[in-house]
């Protein structure tokens, strides 16, 4: 069975005098193992997210296979089904 990751969106203050604001999105699957996580981020002048490759566990809970990560161009959060 298949189901809908729990996603978790926490804004955390950064930079001199906390005037920054950056988007965390975390994604859990059913169990709360962590499957991704997607941060706020500014790339070569590209607005965006750095995701951590998703992670796959098996009936132990151990992490069997992980992908890389990589940037996802875009301003809005991302909610969404991990990738």
């Amino acid at each position: 069975m298949i189901s809908t990751p729990v996603t978790i969106a926490t804004h955390n203050r950064s930079g001199a005098g906390y005037n920054e604001v950056i988007a965390v999105v975390r994604f859990a699957d059913g169990p709360g193992r962590e499957m991704q996580v997607k941060t706020q981020a500014q790339v070569n002048g590209s607005y965006g997210f750095t995701v951590s490759g998703a992670k796959v566990y098996d009936t132990q809970g151990r992490v069997i296979a992980q992908g890389k990560p990589y940037f996802e161009a875009g301003e809005a959060l991302p909610i969404h089904q991990c990738q």
